[in-house]
């Protein structure tokens, strides 16, 4: 989460909020609005819509985020050449609680090699 203050009165999401009050951000919950984003709580590597917003935008954006997503494409590329037939292994992923975000702490997954 990111901690702020509120510099003048607003109205958000049907709340309000007054000059001076200190509002929490809760950034785990961006990608995650039903109101934006269609089943948020799924995992679709095909997903149409709004980017997510995992590496924020603008002068907030990660600096990193190209080499996260190359880091990625070479590493489901190699995954998919290699190994055929990839399902879940558990309906729930297992994830790891973290003070304002929840992490992926394992995906098993089964799969046949290539051969």
């Amino acid at each position: 989460f990111i901690a702020k203050v509120a510099k003048h009165d607003l109205e958000l999401g049907g709340c309000q909020i007054r000059s001076n009050e200190a509002v929490l951000l809760v950034l785990a919950s961006a990608n995650r609005d039903e109101t934006v984003f269609d089943r948020p709580d799924t995992f679709l590597l095909d997903r149409d819509g709004p980017r997510h917003l995992s590496f924020g935008r603008g002068h907030h954006a990660c600096i990193g985020a190209p080499l996260v997503d190359l880091e990625l494409s070479v590493a489901l590329e190699m995954l998919l050449d290699h190994f055929t037939d990839l399902h879940f292994a558990s309906d729930e992923p297992d994830w790891q609680s973290r003070m304002g975000h929840r992490w992926l702490a394992r995906l098993p997954v089964t799969c046949a090699r290539v051969t």
